[in-house]
């Protein structure tokens, strides 16, 4: 081990392939992406850079270091597996975690006073029986990620412990009728019960319910546009959802280049303009009231003589857009209009100032 004190008077470790400082370890492979936290010096990174790998040639004492006065260090020792012994006891919970992680004398690390040893315990399946009913509600979580006591845990009075209950697939019909919503939340994800879960109180889990295709024609009534939009995107009941009140929903229906000789004629001008974008009905939206209708139409290049003179200046860009009439939009009173015109004669000045080059060095 080498210590070195920076010139912030930070202390640091380095043990093995490892480097501790300021509560932080990390891998020496690690350096550069952790160095920009502590903003120490390049100068003193290659330092340590020099430090590690004079270090590496030598043999670790890890009997002394396992009784060093740094608990970062400590750590390392634990993390490694050495003198796990003299380590069970060690003040610092994290190092007697580290303990745990390694297997050792887990009859003892599962009654320690620290939550995160028992749950390192309880996730290594160790003593599941006694941290079943453990007072911190983490705790039981892991054991419930272990499949163990899922018949007690099913009742927990935390909502968290039934949530990871219902995670491992376990009396899903009970738990989709849960008080908690965020527990029938988690029953609905995994796309069970949903005959019960379709006629939930919350949007949220009908949102999780109709995005899996159930239920659709009970959803088509929802009282959540979010729902029916849901509903209208899977495409079913659009012949009733084309008359839906909501907008978002008529647009989906659109977009999907459905009913279209209906919506043409939609009071929104968003569905009008998906209605454009499928090329349908430009002979009436061409003289569309709302200009983001009409730019539809001049990007589909219909009737670009009539759209030339739009009292809109973005169906005129959009006009200049397709090279059409750029004689005339160069001198639009707009100046967008006018620079974007502009731009386009330049570049096509340009290829064939380039392609008579070609032509003339070819002859």
């Amino acid at each position: 081990m080498i210590e070195i004190e920076s010139s912030s008077n930070l202390m640091f470790y380095l043990v093995d392939d490892f480097i501790t400082m300021n509560f932080h370890t990390f891998d020496i492979a690690d350096l550069d992406k952790v160095w920009e936290d502590y903003w120490g010096s390049d100068k003193f990174k290659l330092k340590l850079r020099k430090l590690y790998k004079e270090n590496k040639i030598k043999v670790e004492n890890w009997k002394e270091l396992s009784k060093h006065s740094n608990a970062g260090v400590r750590k390392i020792v634990a993390y490694k597996g050495h003198y796990l012994e003299e380590l069970l006891y060690d003040e610092d919970a994290e190092v007697r975690r580290l303990v745990a992680s390694n297997g050792y004398r887990l009859d003892l690390l599962v009654n320690d006073k620290n939550s995160f040893v028992r749950m390192e315990v309880a996730e290594r399946g160790y003593g599941l029986e006694k941290l079943l009913n453990d007072n911190d509600p983490e705790i039981r979580i892991a054991v419930a990620k272990q499949c163990f006591g899922l018949n007690l845990l099913l009742k927990d009075r935390n909502s968290n412990v039934r949530i990871a209950v219902a995670e491992q697939g376990y009396e899903l019909e009970k738990l989709a009728k849960d008080v908690d919503r965020y527990v029938r939340y988690a029953v609905a994800k995994q796309g069970k019960c949903l005959n019960i879960l379709v006629h939930d109180e919350e949007e949220e889990i009908r949102l999780v319910v109709a995005n899996f295709g159930y239920g659709l024609d009970i959803l088509l009534n929802d009282p959540s546009v979010e729902i029916r939009k849901v509903v209208a995107e899977k495409g079913f009941g659009l012949y009733q959802l084309v008359n839906d009140v909501h907008f978002e929903v008529r647009l989906i229906i659109a977009k999907q280049g459905k009913f279209l000789e209906k919506l043409i004629n939609d009071e929104n001008p968003m569905v009008r303009k998906a209605v454009a974008e499928h090329g349908f009905g430009l002979e009436r939206l061409v003289t569309d009231l709302d200009y983001r209708v009409r730019v539809i139409v001049a990007k589909q290049k219909y009737e670009l003589h009539k759209l030339i003179n739009d009292s809109h200046y973005e169906v005129r860009l959009a006009v200049a857009f397709q090279n059409y009439g750029l004689k005339q939009l160069i001198k639009d009173k707009n100046y967008e209009v006018r620079k974007l015109a502009k731009q386009i004669l330049e570049s096509k000045k340009s290829i064939i100032r380039k392609l008579l080059d070609v032509i003339f060095k070819t002859n």
